[in-house]
């Protein structure tokens, strides 16, 4: 049967006017409300959430952002600078992990929500972190060392020196051998047997400093206190070379009497500000940046009249100045002195207010 053109156009009169009708009805898909929890739960479910800290070996290094020319490990073993020649390394504007006096370096706290403790300026934790922190820490009084040799010698002991012969099974200092009634050769015994030595009963203790004759008694491992286990005593029988940095055995007690400021050999910690109005340096170019020049040094703590000189009484250690800048820079020298610590220490303080419903989990 064939189906005329009017036929055609009647057949699909119904269509059209249904698909009219549906296009000239209301817009309703955009006020749809899509439920965000499940519909059978009445009360809503803490969130849980997951953390993930990078403790790769990068996380240790001691500067931020990469590539500036600093080392990845600003600090020896003892904890002090490994080079004292670099001042963009100790300013916050070119290394933003050192020191930074504008910043408040506030104790993390630990994993049951209690302050770590304030670091101590003198004797300043060398990883707050750590559950041994005690045993490793540094007066931050001695930063610098202004004396490439020490004023003391640290070798063979002098004709002064005491020894007493007895047996005993205590670790201990001996000496070896004598010339003229003179010990060459001092030694330290820590195996716990009983011998029979010329013990040393003079006052000792330890001081960091270089000397080029490297024969003698040092510490390895200096602890809290300054105090030295005899396992981490050795010797070192050179008798040239170059100067070498150690905590060398000292004949006498440590002097704790004298002004803390005042000892000699050695400068408070320092930071340095960038000077753009100095020569050369207002561009703030990387070269500017790496010219000594364009830095001002700031001692903790510091003369109150002049910050740019270190203290050198004790009424200045009461100032307000050096007030806050020596718990500033103990609590950063603790808990934020690498990329690992700030993080750490960032991470404690700001999941300390999170809801305790809040379900974490961190790797």
């Amino acid at each position: 049967m064939k189906m005329t053109f009017m036929g055609f156009i009647s057949g699909l009169r119904l269509p059209v006017v249904l698909c009219s009708l549906l296009f000239s009805l209301p817009v309703t898909a955009a006020t749809v409300s899509i439920e965000q929890k499940p519909l059978l739960v009445n009360d809503p479910l803490p969130p849980n959430i997951m953390f993930i800290l990078d403790d790769s070996g990068s996380m240790d290094y001691e500067h931020i952002p990469e590539g500036i020319n600093c080392s990845n490990s600003l600090y020896s073993s003892s904890g002090r600078l490994s080079r004292t020649d670099r001042y963009w390394c100790e300013s916050a504007e070119y290394n933003q992990l050192y020191y930074n006096p504008d910043a408040e370096y506030e104790a993390p706290v630990n994993g049951v929500g209690d302050s770590s403790g304030q670091a101590s300026f003198d004797d300043a934790w060398l990883n707050g972190f750590s559950s041994n922190r005690d045993y490793s820490t540094l007066n931050l009084y001695t930063w610098i060392s202004s004396a490439s040799e020490s004023p003391e010698a640290a070798g063979w002991p002098a004709s002064d020196w005491e020894f007493s012969r007895y047996r005993t099974y205590d670790d201990g200092i001996y000496c070896g051998d004598f010339d003229n009634g003179v010990c060459t050769d001092l030694r330290v015994d820590d195996d716990g047997d009983r011998d029979r030595r010329y013990w040393l009963v003079s006052d000792y203790h330890f001081e960091q400093f270089s000397k080029r004759d490297d024969r003698g008694l040092y510490c390895s491992n200096i602890r809290s206190g300054g105090q030295c286990l005899f396992d981490d005593i050795s010797e070192d029988d050179r008798d040239s070379g170059g100067s070498t940095s150690r905590w060398w055995l000292v004949i006498g007690e440590r002097d704790t009497s004298t002004n803390p400021v005042l000892q000699e050999g050695w400068k408070p910690f320092r930071y340095f500000v960038y000077n753009d109005s100095a020569s050369g340096c207002s561009d703030r170019s990387n070269s500017d940046y790496q010219n000594t020049s364009c830095y001002e040094v700031r001692y903790v703590p510091a003369n109150p009249a002049n910050p740019s000189e270190p203290a050198s009484e004790l009424v200045h250690l009461s100032d307000a100045y050096n007030v806050r800048h020596m718990q500033n820079v103990a609590n950063w020298y603790s808990y934020y002195r690498s990329r690992l610590m700030t993080a750490k220490s960032g991470i404690s303080l700001a999941f300390d207010n999170l809801n305790p419903a809040y379900r974490l989990g961190n790797v």
